[in-house]
């Protein structure tokens, strides 16, 4: 009887504890399954939050690459306007207003004022022959430096000379040189240079000319022909680089000078226009 009673008492003080075991295990448990679901909740949100983060970022990035590219356009249709604007403009005054840029030129040298090789300048010559230009200018400032689209001024006859002869020494392929009578010093470098460069020489030939230029047309690459009444000088090379300069003095000249593809094409077709055709005409003539 004192047996039953004892294991009664015993199983009534372990009991509380064998429950409580089990609901420490039950609880352990349950906090480890929550553990692991708020695990995988939080990697859950974190995936969802960076999908998001990297949706938005390759958004903008799209966004940011498209107004680079109508920016781009619209520079590059802006470039377009402004070089077809200067083409007009030099194309009229070279064919219209000689006779005003020497009029100018005659006051800048007066004023000893000394040019710089930009189209800025260039156009603030061309302004002074009557025309207006502000529209250009403006809009030249507003969307791109206007000395980027590589017209360059030359001014006075030394200065052309000089820079006709920088190219001739430059030549890898081909030269065309046309000058209203022969320059000598010319021909003596040409005489130096490799063998390797074509030279086309266009000048009015006088008979002291002739003795030097048949040794050099002996050489096989140099060519000549004879440009009567010859009033420009003009150099081409290697189809990269084109000074144009109309005769207006015999000092007081201005040439312009251009490496711009679509510039050195107007250039090209001008001295096709004014020297080759006019002398095919007059050779057809003759």
């Amino acid at each position: 009887m004192r047996d039953e009673s004892a294991r009664f008492i015993d199983q009534k003080i372990t009991d509380p504890f064998k429950e409580l075991d089990k609901m420490k295990g039950d609880i352990s448990r349950d906090i480890s399954t929550f553990k692991t679901n708020i695990r995988k909740e939080a990697l859950k949100q974190d995936e969802k939050a960076k999908a998001s983060i990297t949706d938005r970022l390759q958004k903008a990035e799209e966004k940011i690459d498209l107004s680079k590219i109508e920016i781009q356009d619209a520079l590059s249709l802006a470039r377009i306007d402004i070089e077809d604007l200067v083409q007009l403009l030099i194309k009229g005054v070279i064919n219209e207003n000689s006779a005003k840029i020497s009029e100018v030129t005659q006051v800048l040298q007066e004023a000893n004022i000394v040019l710089e090789n930009t189209l800025g300048n260039t156009i603030y010559l061309l302004d002074n022959t009557g025309k207006t230009f502000d529209g250009i200018v403006n809009m030249s400032e507003k969307i791109m430096p206007i000395d980027e689209i590589e017209v360059e001024l030359v001014y006075g006859q030394r200065s052309i000379e000089r820079l006709m002869r920088d190219m001739l020494l430059r030549t890898k392929e081909e030269l065309i040189l046309v000058t209203p009578t022969i320059i000598t010093e010319f021909l003596y470098d040409i005489e130096k240079q490799p063998q390797l460069a074509n030279f086309q020489i266009v000048s009015n030939i006088k008979e002291e000319d002739i003795g030097l230029l048949t040794s050099l047309v002996k050489r096989g690459n140099v060519t000549t022909m004879n440009y009567k009444n010859g009033n420009y000088w003009i150099a081409i090379r290697d189809n990269e680089e084109i000074l144009y300069a109309p005769k207006i003095h015999k000092e007081k000249n201005i040439a312009f000078y251009t490496t711009n593809p679509k510039l050195f094409k107007m250039f090209f077709d001008l001295t096709n226009q004014n020297v080759f055709s006019k002398m095919k005409a007059q050779n057809f003539q003759a």
